[in-house]
């Protein structure tokens, strides 16, 4: 039979086992989430419609100023018809997050906004801004200076103008117009660029 010393080995080393199974789970408890700050992406200009070149990145930190991970960072855009590619994320083992941009259909200058924020945290939200340019000529368009009546031989009272936009019918500017005559007269300039700021000429 055996011994009582020998009965109780498995049960003492049994104990043992799960003490140390019990401080491999175990280590520092991780960092306390004090702050968010902006870390990069702000102040982008992009074609509408389309992905700002450069996602936003926002940085979670600690009072020791060190990044924490796990974080739910929740984003939010107010813009025409923009988009982005998650609504929330948690920050990566820097404490950070990011989130890419679909700009919206209308052109501006600083007319996106997107924030990122966090519960409870220093600085939230966080704000992003961009701005949107008009894309490719797709439309042109009459605006003033049609049907007119003058002196044969001498130059029309009023301008021919016409307005250059693209396919969500924002003006753009700097596109180049070329004017020809069909019949009778003549035009002068013969080409000419759009104005830059109401995409007309």
């Amino acid at each position: 039979m055996p011994t009582r010393a020998q009965a109780l080995l498995p049960i003492v080393a049994m104990a043992l086992l799960t003490t140390c199974r019990g401080r491999e789970g175990t280590g520092p408890a991780p960092p306390n989430p004090t702050a968010i700050a902006l870390v990069s992406g702000d102040h982008q200009t992009g074609t509408v419609g389309q992905v700002l070149g450069q996602p936003l990145v926002a940085k979670v930190t600690s009072s020791t100023g060190a990044g924490v991970e796990g974080v739910t960072i929740s984003w939010q855009l107010t813009s025409v018809g923009g988009s982005l590619s998650a609504a929330s994320g948690p920050t990566d083992s820097q404490g950070r997050a990011s989130v890419t941009v679909t700009l919206g259909t209308a052109s501006g200058l600083n007319n996106t906004t997107v924030t990122a924020s966090a519960a409870g945290l220093n600085g939230s939200p966080v704000t992003f801004t961009a701005s949107t340019t008009a894309g490719a000529v797709s439309q042109l368009a009459p605006v003033s200076g049609s049907l007119q009546t003058d002196t044969v031989g001498q130059a029309a009272p009023e301008s021919l103008v016409v307005v250059v936009r693209d396919q969500f019918d924002n003006p753009v500017s700097g596109a180049i117009v070329t004017w020809a005559v069909t019949a009778g007269t003549a035009i002068r300039p013969a080409s000419a660029s759009s104005l830059r700021r109401s995409g007309r000429q």
